[in-house]
């Protein structure tokens, strides 16, 4: 978790420190109302819907991908330029962007 200078909360230094990547701000909530909020729960555990038209899309390991293993938002975005794609190191991958 990072906060910005303006006391924008976002959950890797590495991801834009804008809409839609900021969960909250320090200067309208604490730490641990952040944590525990709904828009915390909503950027870790995102609904599959919004992945359509990307490989998580249909998944059937979508909830065990994102609950269990803890898909990388990070990389999905530096590596495919989208929140709503699969980490990189994911067997449905694309083929030639995959880590592993």
């Amino acid at each position: 978790m990072t906060i910005t200078p303006n006391g924008d909360v976002v959950l890797c230094e590495q991801v834009p420190q804008t809409a839609p990547y900021v969960i909250g701000s320090v200067k309208e909530r604490s730490i641990m109302e952040i944590w525990r909020s709904d828009e915390m729960k909503n950027f870790l555990y995102p609904p599959q819907d919004q992945f359509r038209g990307a490989a998580c899309g249909e998944c059937k390991e979508f909830a065990e991908c994102h609950e269990i293993y803890g898909r990388c938002f990070r990389d999905a975005l530096a590596t495919y330029k989208s929140f709503h794609a699969p980490s990189p190191n994911c067997p449905y991958a694309p083929a030639g962007l995959r880590m592993s």
